[in-house]
């Protein structure tokens, strides 16, 4: 008696598949991030932990783009300053340290988003790792955002403040910026943390339309590629 092949759709194939997939670890250590920090203290420990797993999405993201040797030598090379600047700021906390790694950052950030882009919009066919690697992309713009919010309020101190009541001084570090980032990003707008000033108006007034077109365009690109996949079954 011949044993049965594995089906594609037996749960353990399934989990196998997903497991191999790209960007389901970049994945997972983005939403660790997301979820961990407000839960993670602010002594040493904490920020150690935070700057840690920072550090692991950085590394994650250089293994998940990379496609060939010339796209993986250039997320490196993007990814390096960002690591050593995040080191360096951590330990003397200069501004200038901090400046740098947001650069630095935000270039590797837009690398990345484009190579993933590049990977889910292309191709015939719609896999659980091109879902994974569009809800990376969309969170990495939110971080990619997050991290210009921080440089420009490095550069112009004061380009944001929070109504919130338990923090009078209405001081914004990297955490609300992020908080900031992904209520404009879904346009949810709280209105708890406000721009001030005309570069961080400028940034949100962005962030807000990039949310609004990634979505529509995503949508209807992934919508486009199932009836193409049907026709093609019933031909075979």
């Amino acid at each position: 008696m011949t044993a049965r092949p594995a089906s594609p759709d037996d749960d353990g194939v399934a989990l196998r598949n997903v497991l191999r997939g790209k960007f389901f670890y970049l994945l997972l250590a983005i939403v660790l991030f997301m979820a961990a920090y407000p839960y993670v203290g602010r002594d040493m420990a904490g920020r150690i932990l935070l700057n840690a797993m920072n550090a692991g999405i950085l590394v994650i993201a250089v293994f998940a783009i990379q496609r060939s040797r010339r796209q993986f030598v250039i997320a490196l090379a993007l990814a390096a300053p960002a690591l050593a600047g995040q080191c360096v700021y951590f330990a003397s906390g200069h501004p200038v340290a901090l400046r740098v790694t947001a650069v630095a950052s935000l270039a590797f950030f837009a690398y990345t988003v484009i190579n993933i882009l590049l990977y889910v919009l292309r191709g015939v066919e719609v896999t659980a790792d091109k879902i994974y690697g569009a809800i990376c992309a969309y969170l990495l713009i939110a971080l990619t955002w997050t991290t210009a919010y921080v440089l420009v309020e490095s550069l112009h101190p004061g380009s944001f403040t929070t109504t919130m009541v338990h923090d009078p001084g209405g001081r914004v570090d990297f955490y609300a910026l992020l908080y900031f980032s992904i209520a404009t990003l879904t346009t949810t707008g709280y209105g708890d943390i406000v721009p001030l000033t005309t570069y961080s108006r400028s940034l949100a007034s962005l962030e807000q339309l990039v949310g609004v077109f990634y979505v529509a365009i995503l949508v209807a690109r992934l919508a486009g590629l199932y009836p193409q996949r049907t026709r093609s079954a019933a031909r075979a």
